[in-house]
């Protein structure tokens, strides 16, 4: 699946704008929150499954270089992060994230990662 294919998909899923940004046919940048919107985070009124759908894209964007899914209320992000090795930027607080997930380790061109406002219990 193309990466435009991705993001048309997770549009659908979240039927709201969202910012994102292609450099040539490949997301480089996704933020799924929304200054505008109270609780800002824009998958959070989803389902579960929903939710999951939505994050499965994500994972396909295997160009992604910076990653904004603060306040969506996620509880669990699954194993989509292994797939992203691009990523220097990752926002993840705010999602009532009981663990970091695994996936971070192996995320090695990772600059900046925000955790804060979860539930963290333990680190990998």
């Amino acid at each position: 699946m193309l990466d435009t294919e991705s993001i048309e998909s997770i549009g659908r899923l979240v039927r709201r704008p969202f910012r994102h940004r292609m450099e040539g046919d490949r997301c480089v940048e996704l933020d799924l929150t929304s200054e505008f919107d109270p609780y800002q985070g824009l998958i959070r009124h989803l389902d579960p499954q929903e939710k999951q759908a939505v994050l499965t894209l994500v994972g396909r964007l295997e160009g992604l270089r910076v990653l904004n899914l603060r306040r969506n209320l996620l509880g669990d992000i699954g194993p989509m992060l292994g797939r992203l090795r691009e990523l220097e930027h990752l926002n993840l607080g705010s999602n009532y994230l009981g663990k970091m997930p695994d996936e971070i380790q192996g995320l090695n061109r990772l600059r900046s990662l925000q955790m804060g406002n979860n539930d963290l219990t333990q680190e990998p």
